[in-house]
């Protein structure tokens, strides 16, 4: 995304943006404020290994206030009962759950944060590509008021850049 300001461009890298405000949204939920959840007329039903069903449960507080609803029906198989109500969870949820498990421990041994912290990230990463295209100006300027709203703007949670300010003299630089 290329945004003008006065005489200067603002690249932003879309998904690396959707990332950070994500990350804040589900940070809020799990401290203050949970996501309401859509209960599942029809609950599906996963499977998991053991190792990756022993973190779900210790994660199920912070899951379940991120808005998502399970309950265990054995050691291994959970009951999917509702998800966001604020997503489009048409996706493989089995899929999902089970990289956003991965991702939460892979975080454990890297980065040495909070279980919150952590879930927020987890699934920040999970969902980041699935931003929908922003169509006109009204979408874009909410984008950019929520991407500026969030805590630290330029970096994702995870350390990357997310914009670049380019001066007239950087731009004329690169064309020549």
């Amino acid at each position: 995304l290329v945004v003008t300001l006065q005489n200067q461009l603002l690249v932003i890298h879309i998904t690396r943006a959707q990332e950070r405000i994500l990350y804040d949204t589900y940070l809020e939920a799990i401290k203050n404020k949970p996501i309401t959840v859509q209960q599942s007329m029809f609950p599906e039903t996963i499977t998991l290994s053991a190792a990756q069903s022993e973190m779900l449960l210790e994660i199920n507080d912070e899951f379940k206030k991120l808005g998502y609803d399970f309950e265990p029906i054995n050691h291994n198989q959970f009951a999917i009962n509702g998800t966001p109500s604020s997503e489009d969870e048409n996706g493989d949820i089995q899929a999902m759950i089970e990289n956003l498990l991965d991702d939460y421990k892979s975080n454990m041994m890297s980065y040495s944060v909070e279980r919150d912290k952590n879930l927020a990230l987890s699934l920040s990463k999970q969902k980041r590509a699935l931003i929908k295209p922003l169509n006109n100006v009204l979408e874009v300027n909410a984008f950019l008021q929520q991407l500026f709203a969030t805590i630290l703007p330029s970096i994702t949670p995870s350390g990357e850049k997310i914009y670049e300010i380019m001066t007239e003299e950087a731009v004329n630089k690169i064309f020549g």
